[in-house]
């Protein structure tokens, strides 16, 4: 709530959400915000913010733990904008939901609740259809046979 009256959007992000849908309990939780470090520190001053890179934080709030990163892309608007093009930006669609508690929302740009509800695996391409092409390299991770 405090980065929302300072005027940034936060948002649970990925596995949380994704994991309420099928029914499993969470390990944690990550938030994604139009927020960066910097103005996590001003704004959460109620908080213990601990600089974990330099989009990333992590907060304790009431004992309970959270790591807060900054939008991916180039826009960090407190606006939707910044978070469709996070979505866009993460590996596989399962992992691109967003919850916005204040809302009571969930949030999908990228079609991952169907996913979650057929258990697909698909690779997030979001907006770019060359970006097929540049993320096949990823999947020679899948692929690889362990050492």
């Amino acid at each position: 709530r405090e980065l929302h009256l300072a005027g940034h959007l936060s948002l649970i992000a990925g596995g949380w959400v994704r994991d309420r849908f099928v029914g499993v309990p969470a390990a944690d939780i990550d938030i994604a915000t139009s927020a960066s470090v910097a103005e996590m520190h001003r704004a959460l001053p109620s908080c213990r913010v601990t600089t974990l890179h330099p989009n990333t934080a992590r907060v304790v709030f009431k004992g309970h733990e959270f790591e807060m990163t900054t939008f991916k892309g180039h826009q960090r608007t407190a606006d939707d904008e910044g978070a469709y093009l996070d979505a866009c930006r993460r590996d596989f669609t399962i992992n691109s939901l967003f919850y916005d508690p204040l809302r009571g929302e969930v949030l999908d740009y990228v079609s991952a609740v169907d996913d979650v509800a057929t258990r697909t695996l698909r690779m997030n391409t979001g907006p770019w259809p060359d970006a097929r092409h540049a993320r096949a390299g990823d999947l020679n991770v899948l692929q690889e046979d362990p050492v």
